[in-house]
């Protein structure tokens, strides 16, 4: 003879309601974290370096290829993708550009030598790692180090670099920047 404990039918039934609404609040949550955060736009005024033209990250989006049969029927997305001309043209100008600061290289002193710029905050532990169009590798130049903590919004100015026209993964740097500038918000 087997021990069987029988739950009340009500108490089972409110346990999965609460279950499913934590689960859509979950995803909703998820949805919003990565569709929903807005692209940053041009710095305002107040943090624009005179003689650096004014990009964002939105204008670094790569060109990806439209996916084709059972990938294009699924949905899936590829991580290939190929620099627009314009971001191209812009190779080895003084630009700025705002975005999120992710420590990479710091010294005894606290200060930051080298970082990458994020377009958002999305790659934090509950984030996904960032596409490679959107961060940008930022090695300030000797001199200019500065203090910065994990996710301080900044504004960068110095020559952009396109390291690669086209990239076939997440896990290459396609910009970088040498650092000349850095104005936190």
């Amino acid at each position: 003879m087997t021990n069987r404990t029988f739950e009340n039918p009500v108490a089972k039934r409110t346990r999965r309601r609460r279950r499913t609404v934590v689960q859509n609040v979950c995803i909703v949550g998820g949805i919003a974290l990565f569709y929903l955060v807005p692209y940053f736009s041009h710095p305002p005024e107040e943090m624009l370096f005179e003689g650096y033209s004014n990009i964002s990250f939105e204008e670094l989006r790569g060109v990806r290829p439209q996916p084709k049969g059972l990938s294009a029927l699924l949905g899936q997305q590829t991580d290939a993708f190929r620099v627009p001309e314009a971001v191209l043209a812009l190779s080895g100008k003084r630009v700025t550009i705002m975005g999120y600061m992710l420590p990479i290289e710091t010294d005894e002193s606290e200060q930051v030598h080298s970082f990458a710029l994020m377009r958002d905050q999305a790659s934090c532990c509950f984030g996904g790692q960032p596409k490679a169009d959107e961060w940008i590798q930022v090695t300030m130049r000797p001199g200019k180090e500065t203090t910065g903590e994990m996710y301080d919004l900044v504004a960068v100015g110095g020559p952009l670099k396109v390291l690669s026209e086209s990239v076939q993964g997440r896990n290459d740097a396609v910009y970088a920047m040498d650092g000349e500038k850095l104005q936190k918000a």
